[in-house]
């Protein structure tokens, strides 16, 4: 389902990994600069994708990558 973002809203995005056998979790912030259809998409899919392709072979040998998670957090939805 499509979830849509105004300019000024804040996504907290939270990205889980195994590093090890050993479980981590990141939790970022966004503020949109301009408006989104589908944040999913737009910036979901697109940390995951560099996460996979630039972020997770640089720490480890064994990580993987679990889940990323995002929702508006302000203004208060």
């Amino acid at each position: 389902m499509p979830q849509p973002a105004n300019p000024g809203d804040v996504i907290q995005v939270e990205m889980r990994y195994l590093i090890e056998d050993q479980q981590c979790e990141n939790v970022l912030y966004f503020k949109c600069n301009q408006a989104s259809s589908d944040f999913n998409v737009d910036l979901l899919l697109v940390l995951a994708q560099c996460a996979i392709t630039h972020l997770l072979p640089g720490l480890a040998s064994d990580v993987e990558l679990e889940s990323v998670h995002g929702h508006i957090v302000s203004p208060a939805v």
